[in-house]
């Protein structure tokens, strides 16, 4: 299977949006109301497309509507650990820093 430049598959990505859209708003329906499209992309990109990334529109459109709410959840949950994990470790180390300068 032939790679996809970055720019080739974004190209491909804004011919999708529609069905990026309709996600986003099925997300919506089901009570998930901070999704946005650039979420949904996002989760494609590390849940589903994480090793290959698909490289003809109509794939692409499948795993978009495709997509389920618990596999979204896993990625939101997933998302949201990291950063709180960030955010400890950056004060962590911030307060280290003013401990020492005192």
């Amino acid at each position: 299977m032939e790679e996809l430049s970055n720019e080739a598959f974004n190209h491909l990505l804004e011919k999708a949006s529609p069905a990026i859209e309709s996600k986003k708003n099925e997300l919506h329906s089901l009570g998930y109301e901070d999704v946005t499209n650039d979420l949904v992309i996002d989760c494609l990109q590390m849940m589903i497309w994480k090793k290959n990334r698909p490289n003809q529109i109509y794939k692409i459109v499948q795993d978009i509507l495709n997509l389920k709410s618990s596999t979204y959840m896993s990625y939101i949950s997933s998302k949201t650990y990291v950063d709180d994990d960030l955010m400890s470790s950056i004060t962590a180390v911030i307060g280290e820093n003013e401990d020492k300068s005192k």
